[in-house]
């Protein structure tokens, strides 16, 4: 369980005037706030080489039910949510492949 001071900083961080961004849930018919991201990443497959991939995530604050395979669509682009992690501070990571 998160500390109250983590609650307050996540609902700071993922207030859409300062950093967040709304997704539509196609699933749940709603609209969640988070941190999108659509970046190259360098990841590390042991075997000596460097390698970059694509590490499409939406931050949120909690799960709100979102389930593998559901849709997020943000900026008018539709994503499918592959994998759900918690990251240990009370906030979600979902990793996204664009449908």
């Amino acid at each position: 369980m998160s500390g109250a001071f983590l609650e307050n900083d996540l609902t700071a961080i993922l207030d859409i005037g300062d950093f967040a961004v709304n997704a539509v849930w196609t699933e749940g018919a709603t609209t969640i706030n988070g941190i999108f991201e659509d970046a190259d990443v360098e990841v590390d497959r042991h075997d000596g080489a460097r390698h970059i991939q694509r590490a499409t995530t939406f931050q949120t604050k909690s799960s709100h039910g979102i389930e593998k395979g559901d849709t997020l669509t943000i900026g008018a682009v539709a994503y499918v949510v592959v994998v759900i992690e918690q990251d240990g501070t009370g906030a979600v990571i979902l990793h996204l492949e664009k449908s």
